[in-house]
């Protein structure tokens, strides 16, 4: 295992995982404005949250004899003193995919502050199954696509900042797997290029243009008085 791990163990919430389900996994630690480097593995993706925003997320598509893990500058989301460390697995489990190879459910983290470690992923790292994510749903999109997922907001809580319901200590995942460095340059999140809206077709049915062909994430602001399902779906739609 690489040094930047040193006595860090692969974790999960549960001795007995099932396809399809969301560890969330939760610590806290100190910290003293240095240099704040967080290496970071999981099957099958991730998403870090410091002090409850959104830090990084991503895991490198792998394979399980040939397992990538990422390092990464946070020490913009810290601040001197307590520090809370969330982090949220989206295990597929599924047999493999075009963007999926099996692997055991599993996470692995390492935190250092100028080269001295902080905080590590081991028994004593608090987690539990995800109370918003809709769990062992196990929808698959297409072969090509992989699973879709659900999520049900009015059942969050405060496990961000360490105070949600059910957290447990976490169970150790036997296993030994090759690890190396990301071979590419993570995704960058920069500022959400707005829409213009082109026409509307009815109250619920409008065509919106960002002005521009590029990859990235969907981002929606919405407000409701009350509950609301809401189904995204993506495509490519190439006449008109």
């Amino acid at each position: 295992m690489q040094s930047v791990f040193q006595n860090a163990k692969w974790i999960w919430h549960t001795k007995t995982p099932r396809a399809d389900e969301y560890g969330e996994f939760y610590t806290s630690f100190d910290y003293h404005g240095g240099a704040l480097s967080l290496h970071i593995s999981a099957d099958s993706n991730y998403a870090v949250y410091i002090n409850g925003s959104l830090a990084t997320f991503g895991q490198y598509a792998d394979f399980p004899y040939d397992k990538v893990y990422d390092t990464v500058d946070i020490a913009k989301y810290a601040k001197i003193g307590k520090n809370h460390l969330a982090i949220i697995v989206w295990y597929y489990g599924i047999t493999s995919t075009s963007v999926y190879y099996k692997g055991n459910a599993a996470l692995l983290f390492s935190l250092e502050e100028n080269g001295d470690i902080l905080v590590k992923s081991d028994e004593k790292t608090q987690s539990r199954l995800s109370l918003a994510y809709e769990n062992h749903k196990e929808k698959i999109i297409t072969g090509q696509l992989g699973l879709s997922f659900s999520y049900n907001a009015a059942r969050e809580d405060d496990w961000l900042i360490g105070r949600g319901e059910g957290l447990h200590d976490s169970v150790l995942v036997e296993q030994t797997l090759p690890l190396r460095p990301r071979p590419c340059e993570k995704l960058t999140r920069e500022v959400p290029r707005l829409g213009t809206l082109c026409k509307s077709f009815s109250e619920t049915d409008t065509l919106y243009d960002l002005g521009v062909n590029e990859v990235g994430f969907l981002s929606l602001d919405m407000e409701s008085e009350e509950e609301q399902t809401i189904i995204i779906g993506y495509g490519e739609h190439i006449e008109d």
